[in-house]
Order: C-alpha cells, then structure tokens, then sequence
C-alpha cells in the first residue's frame, strides 16, 4: 500500500499502528488518531518509538485523543519539566519528565493495556534493539522513559541490568517489529523528507555560521535517520505510509502542538480517506 486512498475494509479488519519518534513532531500522531478513532478504525497493535511511544502508550491505555492534547498541553511547557543536570553526564536532568511519565501511566504494567503495545528502547552498552512487551514485568511509564532518553539531552535510564536510551538509534519507524505482517501497517513518520525540507545553502556572515553549522548536524541527524527507515520499510509489505508535511516546526517546537497536531490529522485524511 502507498499514499493513495485506502480501503477502509481492510483496516477494519485489523492492522498495525506503527508511530516514530521525532521529538515535538510527535505530536502529529495525535492527529492519526484523531482522524482514526473518528472513522471507528482502532489497532490491533501499537509500536512506539521516543515520542511514539509515549502517544501510543497513552492511547493503549484506553486515553481518548482529546486527553492525549490536554496532557500534551500541560507538556508543552520545557519549564515543566526541563532541568540542567548537575550530577549526571547529560545536559539535563531526568527526574522531571519521568515524574510526568509516571503521573501519566501511574503503575500500569506493559500488559495493562487494552491495546498490544510494544515500546522500543536502545539498550546503550551493546546498541541493540530492546522490545518491551506485554511479557515484561517492567513498569509502562518504566518503558516510555528508557525509549525517550535522547543521549547527551538526558541520561540513560538504568534498568534490568544495564542501561537505555531513546529507541531512534535502532528504529526510529520500528515496522520490523510487527507481530503479523501480513495485516496492514499504518506507519506514521514525522522525520522523513516531507518534514526535513531542501537544503538551500545561502554565503551567510560570520555570526550566522554556528547557527547554520547547527542547522547542518541536525539536517546530517535527520539523514542518517531517514536512511535507517527506508531500509526498514523497504523489507515490509502492507504498509500504508503516512508523512505529515512538518518542516516549518522543529524537534523542540513543544509550544505548537496545535498546528503539529492539525498537520498529522490533515496527512491522515488525504492519505487514509
């Protein structure tokens, strides 16, 4: 399947929803579902990956779109829940938003939802995948912050014996970890190309420079990631790609979420309606 209409026929016969990380971009994902739960089409499994999951998280607990907006509101503000580390090599301090995360999902396990949900985290002594599950004992709010500890921001999450952080170094769109790849795969991607925009290298003076310099290792950023996904996608059938069209926000535009949302809606209807 690709961007074109879709049957609905056939979503409602089961399939996959499968949300990327991309920081405030995620919050387009609110939009899928609005869009989903409005056309009564519900998944038969959610994977998450950083933002992903926490969206995907809060809608496998049963959470409405309408509430998943009003705690992203309170979210919206980096005041909340941003506070500069003094004891632990990152540039921020980790206690806040696993606090925000706890509120949210209190002491709901992996398998308290009512949806399937896999969490995807990046175990950070080996660099391998870690698929948090219904077989896990972990604790739901647990999962969500090992999948969003993006590395140098944060810290890594300590847990079960080693370390994890954000779920984008392995598998930014996780496609792969499907259970049952023959149903459709609505796959919602707010890093790829249509939220990156062209390259137009301008002669700039020299206090613009560190600021281009910046632009340009987060363009190499969204690249490597891009590159990661479309070898993923490339080894699944069924999947119904959804790109909301982001690249007028950044990754910490967390105050705009209403527009964000809104693109992630629009992408839904022109591409599942």
């Amino acid at each position: 399947m690709n961007n074109h209409t879709t049957d609905h026929s056939k979503l409602q016969q089961g399939f996959t929803l499968v949300l990327s990380g991309g920081a405030a971009r995620g919050y387009a994902h609110v939009g899928v579902l609005s869009y989903l739960f409005e056309k009564g089409l519900l998944p038969d499994e959610i994977i998450g990956t950083s933002m992903g999951a926490m969206i995907g998280a809060a809608c496998a607990v049963g959470f409405q779109p309408d509430e998943i907006t009003k705690h992203i509101k309170e979210f919206s503000s980096l005041s909340r829940w941003l506070r500069p580390s003094l004891s632990h090599p990152a540039l921020f301090d980790s206690k806040k938003i696993h606090a925000v995360f706890s509120s949210l999902f209190a002491e709901q396990h992996m398998g308290d939802t009512n949806i399937p949900l896999k969490i995807i985290a990046t175990d950070f002594n080996d660099g391998r995948i870690r698929v948090f599950n219904a077989e896990d004992t972990i604790l739901l709010h647990e999962a969500v912050s090992c999948s969003m500890s993006i590395p140098v921001l944060f810290p890594p999450v300590p847990l079960e014996d080693t370390s994890y952080v954000d779920g984008f170094l392995c598998a930014n769109l996780p496609v792969q970890q499907v259970s049952d790849p023959g149903k459709p795969i609505i796959a919602v991607d707010v890093m790829s190309p249509r939220a990156n925009g062209l390259y137009q290298p301008e002669d700039s003076s020299w206090y613009e420079r560190p600021a281009e310099i910046i632009d340009m290792y987060e363009r190499s950023f969204y690249l490597m990631v891009q590159n990661q996904t479309r070898t993923a996608c490339a080894q699944q059938q069924n999947i119904v790609s959804l790109q909301p069209e982001l690249a007028e926000f950044n990754l910490y535009d967390f105050d705009k979420f209403e527009p964000i949302i809104a693109k992630g809606y629009e992408e839904a209807a022109a591409v599942l309606g």
